[in-house]
């Protein structure tokens, strides 16, 4: 499953607002001034990676969304970011980390076989990583590909979805050196990939479902295609039948007992993006995107029912495996969240693994770091050791945390519609809310110098806030920019917002 992340944004900078510090201590209401504005178009070629480009080496990072999960034994395998993360699913209602692994790209898929889990990494192909000792996984080799987004494994080969280059065979017998084994390009762009007999079953976007004879490794042959209606993203497999998530147009079911003449008998509009499905007796289960976890009845092929809808997690549910009476889903910046599905028509929690995602915004104080996590609201993290990250609190805000500021022992955080949130984290392990103050528009980015907070707070342009008081925050004054102000920054003479 790929994670698409692209999209064209048009950027602003919004320069304004001379600001005299002594004007601002003195006066009761402050008047502030537009000064000038510079816009210009957004160009990701322009554009570096800073921590790569100035021979800096990357230590630790923490947190992000999860989009994929494999599980085998008692242990789930999630792809968070750059990340493989190895989680003990034990005891279900209390899923821990036992381990983890950073990649050079995103984990867009992950199988285990043995002693081994193989990483689809993007644009870095396929990466083998041992697990033998789960609190320490090691990364053994890697074969590059072109864009590998998902993968299966049987026996010593791995089959990879490999974007526009379709389905990419690798001899993995050696693991620190896996090779080339053989291709099939396909029509689409293929994003998934599972495996019955001697055949892979490929979800290939736009192109629907195509079937591959892998009997010979070194020359697989395309057996059969089947076009969907929609843009197909993963796919499952249950006796004769194939389960296609196919975006929006929801779940297609898909009879091949003859491979070379796979038709469709069925489909259900799930109501959102249908991007992972599994199966298990007669349920499917869909990750639905924005609309949960979907259980569907199948038992009739040429009908199937819409039997539950899962929706206690927030985030998006990218993706779904089932192993017992469990179904393990990915469900973005809230991590891994196990259903139980002893009752597949009344799915309910069982346990959750919080990975927090979303991370819009970060400052740092001594060693913690304080991480604006969307709903998730404030996250704190102990960072004495770079290497070794560890989470030492959390507040959930009402709204949608997308920036924070951090001065003595309080946190400014910009809560979208619920404006300016002040937290007390003298005690990092439980901070507190102490007072907030609703702006007018939707904080996007705050600052804070002496006893002011400056507010990026979207369409209402730059607003300051007196908080000399925790408790009980003032409004001081406000500038109307011409475009929506989304971050913010004060070097105590000029305030500088950037938006669009």
């Amino acid at each position: 499953m790929q994670l698409k992340l692209n999209s064209p944004i048009y950027v602003g900078l919004v320069l304004f607002c001379l600001i005299m510090i002594t004007g601002v201590g003195a006066a009761e209401k402050l008047d502030v001034s537009f000064v000038s504005q510079y816009n210009d178009l957004y160009n990701d070629n322009s554009i570096n990676n800073a921590l790569f480009t100035q021979g800096q080496d990357f230590s630790s990072h923490y947190g992000g969304s999860v989009y994929n999960v494999a599980v085998a034994g008692n242990y789930a395998y999630l792809g968070q970011g750059q990340d493989m993360l190895v989680i003990d699913i034990t005891d279900s209602s209390n899923p821990s980390r036992a381990g983890r692994v950073t990649t050079p790209a995103l984990v867009n898929g992950v199988a285990v076989s043995g002693n081994y889990a193989y990483i689809a990494n993007g644009e870095n192909g396929l990466v083998i990583v041992d697990i033998t000792n789960k609190a320490i996984p090691t990364i053994k080799g890697n074969y590059s590909t072109d864009s590998a987004n998902g993968v299966a494994v049987s026996g010593n080969y791995a089959y990879v979805a490999d974007g526009y280059m379709g389905l990419m065979i690798v001899d993995v017998t050696n693991s620190d050196a896996p090779s080339f084994k053989g291709t099939r390009n396909t029509a689409g762009y293929s994003s998934s990939v599972i495996l019955s007999g001697n055949y892979a079953y490929v979800a290939d976007g736009a192109d629907g479902l195509v079937i591959i004879d892998i009997t010979n490794p070194e020359d697989p042959a395309i057996t059969g295609t089947c076009d969907t209606s929609g843009n197909a993203e993963d796919v499952a497999i249950s006796g004769n039948y194939t389960y296609v998530a196919d975006g929006a147009n929801g779940l297609v079911i898909i009879d091949t007992a003859n491979p070379a003449n796979p038709t469709i008998t069925g489909d259900l509009s799930t109501g959102d993006t249908a991007l992972g499905v599994a199966v298990s007796g007669n349920y499917a289960y869909v990750a639905n995107n924005n609309g949960g976890l979907v259980v569907v009845n199948v038992a009739n092929k040429a009908s199937p029912t819409n039997a539950a809808v899962y929706t206690e997690t927030a985030g998006y549910a990218y993706d779904v495996v089932i192993s017992g009476n469990y179904a393990y889903t990915a469900f973005t910046r809230s991590g891994l969240t196990v259903v139980n599905i002893t009752n597949p028509e009344s799915p309910t929690t069982a346990g959750r693994y919080d990975a927090s995602g979303y991370a819009s915004g970060v400052a740092v104080s001594g060693n913690y770091a304080y991480i604006a996590y969307g709903y998730m609201g404030l996250t704190i993290v102990d960072i004495s050791n770079k290497e070794a990250l560890n989470r030492a609190g959390s507040y959930i805000t009402t709204g949608y945390a997308r920036d924070v500021a951090v001065a003595g022992n309080y946190a400014y955080i910009a809560d979208d519609t619920y404006g300016l949130v002040i937290v007390d984290v003298t005690n990092k392990a439980s901070p507190t809310p102490k007072g907030n103050y609703n702006t007018l528009g939707r904080s996007w980015g705050v600052t804070v110098i002496d006893n002011y907070a400056y507010i990026a707070d979207g369409a209402n342009g730059l607003v300051i806030v007196n908080v000399a008081n925790p408790n009980s925050p003032t409004l001081v004054g406000s500038c109307d920019t011409p475009g929506n102000a989304e971050t913010v920054a004060n070097s105590r003479k000029l305030c500088i917002c950037s938006g669009w």
